[in-house]
This record gives structure tokens, C-alpha cells and sequence, in this order.
């Protein structure tokens, strides 16, 4: 696993891959490919395809796509409010 300065984890999905660049972190304009909403998720695929999902779809999905994506950027921590954020 690698977790670079921005906090975005990246997890290698396949043996022998290794992730060289930081990934880009996700912004409110990257949406979920299956409802629109903010994504959290990116799985990224050979040839340089990707998905992005809500955390909603990627843990209803994620664990069929881990199989064949060869890396997987996961920002769902994203989600959750540090105590002195909370209003």
C-alpha cells in the first residue's frame, strides 16, 4: 500500500504491480459512473481504463471489481468528519 502526502491510498490489486506516480486525488467533480453522485472510489484497469464510484456502489461492487482491477485508490475516509468539524 501506498499512501502519499494528499492521503489518498493506493492498494495494488496484482502481483507485481507497482504504482510509481501519485495517483490524483478525486474532486467534488468526479461523479459515480453509476448514479452521478461524488465518487470516492477509483479502479483503475489496464490500458489506462477506469471506474469511479460513490462509496455506495463500490462496496456493493467492489469486491467482483478488486478481482480484475490492478489498482484501487480508495478516499471514503473522505466521508467521515473529524470531531472538531462537526458543528
Amino acid at each position: 500500500m501506498q499512501s502519499p502526502k494528499d492521503g489518498v491510498k493506493i492498494m495494488p490489486e496484482k502481483e507485481g504491480f507497482m504504482a510509481t506516480t501519485t495517483a490524483k486525488a478525486l474532486t467534488n467533480s468526479d461523479r459515480c459512473d453509476r448514479c452521478r453522485a461524488q465518487a470516492y472510489v477509483r479502479f483503475e484497469f489496464e490500458h489506462g481504463l477506469e471506474l469511479l464510484f460513490c462509496n455506495h456502489h463500490a462496496t456493493e461492487h467492489g469486491v467482483k471489481i478488486r478481482k480484475i482491477a490492478i489498482s484501487v485508490q480508495d478516499e471514503s475516509h473522505r466521508l467521515i468528519a473529524a470531531p472538531d468539524q462537526i458543528v
